[in-house]
């Protein structure tokens, strides 16, 4: 199993141990993510702020190489301090069972966060003692003071824990307010190679995530992002980005960054000061970064100038839906969709590449909506198209109007086969594969040699024995 960061020698180091576990999708999302193999970057920043305390940390990353029970069980030995686990919406049900595994071979304390922590009930029913309600940093360091004191958790803020059988949560922790603060992720250069996200046909490897931000400016139906945050957007300096950048490139060779910020920094002074400092320091890297259709109205051009003149090669941006209706449904502006087609035809005539991502299902979709935003895609002509079929996130706003989970009288099966004609349409046609393969050929032929085929192959052929 990968090593993203080693214990030490000293039989008396205290091991925190920190997992990742794949979606619990076996067929498409599982393609998906031989394709997408992404750093942890949140549990990279847990290990981060344990290593002043004196507590090392191993992170086993099932999405880079598959997890069995056998394998969770084996980093158990010698018994280490605490397991921690990422969970997510879409991956719960798999953290559940290896919780249950984890609490009867070992009986280890076991804690458990990010978005999934809406889930808190069903990962208590696991077995989890401790269940993150936020940002993890500090509650983490309560926690590991708590287990070294022996003391209980009902002290430590931002919680949701059992006692007598029920769930209690503790005050909120309030966000932290300097994030510039916080230690740099801690990476490994034994297993950073190892990651990369084949969707961007620009990536080069070594390749990192990052966030210059946290929150997010929007507050979408679908999404449960601005709640988690409390509806907050906290900004690092642009300076402690550069500085993180300029770490990563001469102790990894980190050579592409993937900014995976809800939405990029937008506020022009920051951009102007982050590409200002990026010159000065004379970096040499590429990036990526994900945008809103509105991002950036006024001067648009100028500023994806500035960006592309410092290595900003591909821009992503979440339409959601080319209907204005539905888009006013999800606390969209209906003029989005031709704000980006502006947005794209700039990005494309400065030679960045664009992905553009819908969402098929959303409040008030139909057979007709449909088939107005394919004819949209079709028109729009980006780059890169990604489409997926709405998921009901517990605690989003859709959740609450929706309680049934039944968001639209198309029914799923349909929509489903509504995304994949949007892939057929936009990947079968012919103008689409030549400007693909053009750039690929031209700008980034080394893309190929990447190809994740083991992967893929494992994913086709499901020969996993994994959690």
């Amino acid at each position: 199993m990968t090593l993203l960061h080693g214990p030490g020698k000293d039989p008396g180091q205290q091991i925190g141990v920190f997992v990742l576990l794949p979606t619990d999708f076996a067929d498409a999302k599982r393609f998906y993510e031989a394709f997408q193999r992404r750093p942890p970057l949140g549990l990279q920043y847990l290990q981060a702020v344990l290593k002043p305390l004196g507590v090392e940390s191993i992170l086993l990353d099932g999405v880079l190489e598959p997890l069995s029970r056998e394998k969770l069980l084996a980093h158990l030995s010698p018994r280490p301090l605490f397991v921690g686990f990422y969970v997510s919406s879409m991956n719960r049900k798999r953290v559940c069972r290896a919780i249950r595994i984890v609490k009867q071979q070992a009986d280890l304390p076991v804690i458990a966060g990010g978005p999934g922590s809406i889930h808190a009930q069903d990962l208590l029913d696991a077995g989890a003692d401790v269940v993150c309600m936020g940002e993890g940093e500090e509650v983490i360091k309560d926690f590991v003071g708590s287990l070294q004191q022996g003391r209980g958790y009902t002290h430590i803020k931002g919680i949701a824990y059992r006692e007598n059988g029920e769930t209690r949560y503790t005050e909120a922790r309030p966000l932290i307010a300097d994030l510039d603060g916080i230690p740099f992720p801690l990476r490994d250069s034994r297993t950073i190679g190892k990651y990369c996200d084949y969707f961007n046909i620009m990536v080069r490897t070594p390749c990192i995530t990052l966030t210059a931000s946290r929150g997010c400016y929007y507050r979408c139906s679908f999404c449960f992002s601005h709640r988690f945050w409390r509806g907050r957007y906290r900004v690092r300096s642009p300076e402690n980005v550069i500085e993180e950048i300029e770490i990563a490139n001469r102790a990894f060779g980190a050579n592409y960054l993937l900014f995976v910020d809800d939405v990029f920094p937008q506020k022009h002074d920051w951009i102007e000061s982050f590409v200002t400092l990026w010159q000065k320091k004379a970096l040499h890297l590429q990036w990526m970064c994900i945008l809103n259709p509105n991002s950036f109205q006024r001067d648009r051009r100028a500023f994806f100038k500035m960006i592309r003149d410092i290595g900003c090669n591909v821009i992503s941006f979440g339409a959601q839906s080319a209907v204005p209706e539905i888009l006013r449904n999800v606390h969209r502006r209906p003029d989005e969709a031709r704000q980006l087609y502006d947005a794209v035809r700039t990005a494309s005539e400065l030679g960045i590449v664009t992905v553009v991502t819908y969402i098929f299902g959303l409040p008030g979709e139909t057979e007709l909506t449909a088939a107005t935003t394919l004819r949209h895609i079709m028109a729009l002509r980006p780059h890169l198209m990604d489409a997926h079929v709405l998921e009901v996130l517990p605690e989003s706003e859709i959740a609450q109007l929706f309680p049934s989970g039944i968001v639209t009288d198309v029914p799923r099966e349909r929509l489903e086969q509504i995304r994949k004609r949007a892939f057929r349409l936009f990947y079968a046609n012919l103008r689409t594969l030549v400007r693909l393969l053009t750039l690929i050929a031209f700008k980034n032929p080394r893309w190929i040699l990447l190809f994740p085929f083991k992967p893929v192959w494992a994913a086709l052929t499901r020969r996993t024995n994994d959690i």
